[in-house]
């Protein structure tokens, strides 16, 4: 992840960095979803020249139960959303400045998805009482039937002004020391006061990284990490500044 840098910006404005989706060594898929940076668009892994490229992938699944994504949309507000079907990504991703996949949903509209009943494109996102029913777009598969047990955790979330545009971005990681559920990562992100929130790779996936001068006086480079430093990464998800 040391070597891991923004599309489109300078590796010396970096200010902490993050791993992002799920990483799959074993199939080359590299990580799952897909992301849109620097007018760059990539799909598990990959980067693609036409959306059709990305049909019948895990990130654009017909019926809805894919990856979710963090949407910045280019008029500066900021949505949670899947794209059932290549379509709906062609339709979508052109009104974006960067699209962020992930593993699981965890906020939308400032409310915990597990705790109410909350829709995109008219399915519901959610089932905290179940997390297995089929007619949700949250799919307990993607990380093996994880989300109900702690775990170390990496999370992303986005607040909103009044005018709903995305103000703050929140990088959180949690370690082996404090393990969480998804249901507790959920109030977490929405206490922080995240408009929408997701949980990426989690586990011995999950490290955090922050440069000199940002660390509030600890040790820059890995502030957390809680798998081998030799782990490989698909993805990371990087703060910079202006």
């Amino acid at each position: 992840m040391a070597n891991m840098n923004p599309l489109g910006a300078s590796a010396s404005k970096v200010m902490a960095k993050t791993n992002a989706a799920t990483f799959s060594e074993k199939d080359n898929v590299g990580f799952y979803g897909i992301f849109y940076a620097d007018k760059k668009l990539f799909c598990s892994g990959k980067q693609i020249t036409s959306v059709a490229q990305a049909a019948n992938c895990s990130a654009t699944r017909e019926d809805g139960r894919g990856i979710p994504h963090i949407c910045f949309k280019s008029d500066g507000t900021v949505l949670l959303r899947w794209f059932a079907g290549a379509n709906e990504l062609a339709q979508a991703y052109p009104a974006c400045d960067v699209i962020i996949a992930g593993a699981h949903p965890l906020v939308s509209d400032g409310k915990s998805v597990f705790d109410t009943a909350l829709y995109s494109r008219g399915m519901r996102i959610a089932n905290g009482k179940n997390l297995n029913v089929a007619t949700c777009h949250f799919n307990n598969e993607i990380t093996e039937r994880s989300a109900g047990s702690p775990h170390a955790r990496t999370m992303l979330g986005i607040s909103t002004d009044s005018n709903q545009k995305a103000k703050e971005g929140f990088m959180v990681v949690t370690d082996g020391d404090a393990p969480m559920d998804l249901f507790t990562a959920a109030h977490l992100m929405q206490d922080l006061g995240c408009k929408v929130a997701i949980n990426l790779d989690g586990g011995s996936a999950s490290q955090m990284r922050v440069a000199a001068g940002y660390t509030n006086g600890m040790a820059a480079g890995k502030v957390t990490q809680i798998g081998n430093a030799q782990k490989l990464y698909g993805s990371a998800i990087c703060a910079v500044h202006n």
